[in-house]
């Protein structure tokens, strides 16, 4: 199993399984559930990396980026350096239409496509992109569908979170927490033995 070496490393995984079927290049996901609600959904075409899901620009609809929470849960010791856990992964989508309904009901769909995407992005022994042994859902969050400003569309916010389970992570602060990653989590070392705390979990209200 892959080593995780920094939160950007988790993320990037996240985002690739969720660009195979959301983005513009291939979104055969995004086809799918489309059909099964009869609904019309656009391809993500922005990926974006921001410390707040509120500065999603409102003009980039839809507009997805992801972000690593950090750990969950006991960490166990994998190794000289190494530790063994749950992180936790979350995808947020910004989405308009030209009603409370039509926006709300996108929204969904489009949290839906993203399921199916980190679910599908399992192998037989090969985990989340080599890097965890399976993944379980956490929640989703729904925003309502507010209309905009200018009164020309409505807005919504969803976002997925899921738990990577039992990911080998280095130990090193310096190598979990880059500089300028403003959701990088901390792994603080509290005893000379292997005891280890996790930042809290926030979600958007």
């Amino acid at each position: 199993m892959t080593v995780l070496l920094s939160a950007g490393q988790l993320r990037r995984a996240a985002e690739t399984a969720l660009r195979a079927g959301l983005s513009t290049e291939t979104h055969g996901t995004l086809d799918a559930v489309a059909a099964a609600e009869t609904i019309g959904l656009a391809p993500i075409k922005t990926w974006r990396r921001l410390g707040d899901y509120l500065n999603i620009p409102e003009a980039l609809s839809p507009a997805c980026y992801v972000t690593t929470p950090g750990t969950d849960g006991e960490l166990a010791k994998a190794g000289p350096g190494l530790v063994r856990g749950d992180w936790l992964v979350r995808a947020f989508f910004a989405v308009q239409g030209r009603d409370y309904e039509e926006t709300s009901d996108r929204r969904d769909a489009y949290l839906a496509a993203a399921r199916i995407c980190w679910y599908s992005a399992f192998t037989p022994g090969g985990g989340f992109a080599g890097l965890a042994q399976g993944v379980e859902w956490v929640e989703d969050d729904y925003s309502a569908a507010d209309i905009s400003d200018d009164d020309s569309r409505w807005l919504s916010v969803g976002t997925i979170t899921a738990r990577l389970l039992q990911v080998k992570t280095a130990t090193s602060i310096g190598a979990l927490a880059p500089v300028g990653d403003p959701n990088a989590p901390t792994v603080a070392t509290v005893t000379p033995t292997v005891a280890y705390r996790s930042p809290p979990l926030t979600v958007p209200s």
